[in-house]
C-alpha cells in the first residue's frame, strides 16, 4: 500500500471509484474472478456420449425410468355372492381410492376374505381380475 497524502478534512485522499484497478490496491475491493473456461469443454469423445444419451431419453433407453403416479382413481370392484362371507354383512360393491399400483394387493385382500370378485373398474376401464 503507498503512502498517501493528506488532503481533505476527514484525511484521506478520495479514490476513484470508477478505476478498478487503483480500489483493488487501496484494498477497497475484491480482485475480479477469473473462471477457467476450458474445464467446460468437451472433448469429441465427449460429445459423441451426449447426444447418443440424448437420443436414448424413451422407454428403451438407459436413463429412462417410470414415474410414480401423481394422482388417486377410484378403483370399484362387484363382487357374486359367496358362502365365505357373513350374509348379513355382505356388500356386492366396493369402491376404493387407490393408485394403480395398488389395486392388485386390494384384488389379492378381498379374495383372502372369502369374496368372488365379478367385475373390477380402475377409473372407469376395467381391468383383468387375474381369475
Amino acid at each position: 500500500m503507498k503512502q498517501r497524502t493528506y488532503s481533505n478534512s476527514k484525511g484521506y485522499e478520495r479514490v476513484d471509484h470508477t478505476n478498478d484497478a487503483e480500489m483493488v490496491n487501496e484494498g477497497l475491493r475484491l480482485p475480479k474472478l477469473f473462471i477457467d473456461r476450458t474445464v467446460f469443454k468437451k472433448t469429441s469423445a465427449e460429445k459423441r456420449l451426449l447426444k447418443t444419451l440424448r437420443r436414448k431419453g424413451g422407454p428403451r433407453g438407459n436413463n429412462w425410468t417410470k414415474h410414480e403416479p401423481l394422482h388417486k382413481f377410484r378403483l370399484i370392484v362387484y363382487m357374486n355372492r359367496s358362502d365365505k362371507v357373513d350374509p348379513n354383512h355382505f356388500k356386492s360393491t366396493h369402491s376404493f381410492m387407490c393408485y394403480e399400483n395398488e389395486v392388485p394387493g386390494i384384488l389379492a385382500s378381498l379374495t383372502e376374505v372369502g369374496y368372488n370378485i365379478k367385475q373390477a373398474y380402475f377409473n372407469n376401464k376395467k381391468i383383468n381380475t387375474y381369475e
